[in-house]
């Protein structure tokens, strides 16, 4: 394993994946550092921490758990002398091969993640995800293992499953996929519109004349219930319908293109590695 120029930080990268571990606090030379990436996880094991998610405030402490989707800026603004916690941080590339290629978590839980990153758990199961970040930590140190990219997407995988299961069991009684304003419910039908509409319909304005509202309302209540936009959130459910499809092996290029109502097939590979950093054949020999 690399060892930090720190005595109490622990870093090791692989492709745009960094986990450090801290043990003492953290060195204040990581205090003024701004972390990016489309997904991180942070677990606390012991003292408290405060971060800024972009221009929202998180205070987290021991048995925490963040979860953050997304590309906002992290940055840590107060630490605790005694913090004990790991930091992981996924880069785009990362973060598409380990979830995107199988999606297991529906769009509700997603946005709930993104409205409210932290949560609290179990002793147990602190414990258990923190077993998940040593094996991730061995791997990403273990460059010469034949199968390290297979073994980190498991562990990533059971990482995300496991704090999934444990935030769902514990909002399952309190209406957790119940939309509390007028916003809200157009934001979430707008997602069921997606799901049934992408395919062959990627305008805002189908979308804003299906909800009888104009294409600036719409935009507007995207970013404030997930802080993404309109498009973004066509071009994902857009992708997930793709990787369902291309786990169908009879289904060529062509075909998927088709039914995805792409002009031709090299727009849709065009669509498929700005998304994917890989071409859709590179795809299909992962799997």
């Amino acid at each position: 394993m690399q060892k930090d120029v720190y005595d109490n930080t622990y870093e090791t990268n692989c492709k745009d994946m960094i986990l450090i571990q801290w043990e003492q606090g953290i060195p204040s030379q990581e205090m003024d550092e701004v972390f990016m990436g489309m997904h991180a996880f942070l677990l606390v094991r012991h003292g408290k921490v405060e971060i800024m998610q972009g221009q929202t405030l998180l205070r987290l402490s021991a048995g925490d758990v963040a979860d953050f989707i997304g590309d906002s800026p992290l940055e840590f603004v107060a630490v605790s002398s005694d913090l004990e916690a790991y930091f992981l941080i996924l880069g785009k590339t990362a973060d598409n091969f380990i979830f995107r290629r199988n999606p297991p978590f529906p769009l509700s839980y997603v946005i709930d993640v993104r409205n409210c990153p932290v949560t609290s758990v179990s002793a147990d199961t602190m414990q258990l995800l923190s077993t998940y970040m040593k094996h991730i930590k061995i791997l990403l140190a273990d460059e010469g293992h034949l199968f390290r990219a297979i073994a980190l997407q498991c562990e990533l995988m059971k990482l995300a499953v496991d704090l999934a299961n444990c935030r769902m069991k514990k909002h399952q009684n309190d209406a957790f996929h119940v939309c509390n304003n007028r916003q809200e419910l157009l934001f979430a039908r707008f997602i069921r519109l997606l799901e049934r509409h992408v395919h062959a319909e990627r305008s805002i304005t189908f979308y804003a004349n299906e909800l009888c509202i104009s294409s600036q309302y719409l935009a507007k209540i995207s970013r404030e219930c997930s802080g993404q936009t309109v498009h973004d959130w066509i071009c994902h459910t857009l992708l997930d319908q793709i990787i369902q499809l291309m786990n169908s092996p009879e289904l060529t290029l062509v075909q998927i293109a088709e039914k995805l109502n792409f002009s031709d097939q090299a727009s849709f590979c065009k669509f498929f590695r700005k998304h994917m950093n890989m071409s859709p054949t590179e795809f299909r020999k992962l799997k």
